[in-house]
């Protein structure tokens, strides 16, 4: 089974927040600001955060109701 660009090789396996935010399509600086809002909370690994395929699928909905709706999340 091939692979697509925007998924994880397996479910269970976690990106860095530089390959989330591509497949997301915004920034690794984002990523940060929604963790800080409580929006979402990678796993750590040490210092290195780590987003599974459900945060990616999340991030996409946030990113979605932020920019293609228009809600506000201050």
């Amino acid at each position: 089974m091939r692979r697509g660009p925007d998924k994880p090789k397996k479910y269970d396996e976690h990106l860095s927040a530089m390959e989330a935010a591509e497949l997301v399509e915004v920034s690794v600086r984002t990523l940060m600001r929604y963790e800080k809002l409580g929006l979402v909370f990678p796993r750590y690994k040490g210092k290195t955060r780590l987003y599974s395929a459900h945060d990616v699928k999340w991030l996409r909905c946030l990113r979605e109701l932020i920019h293609g709706r228009k809600i506000s999340i201050a």
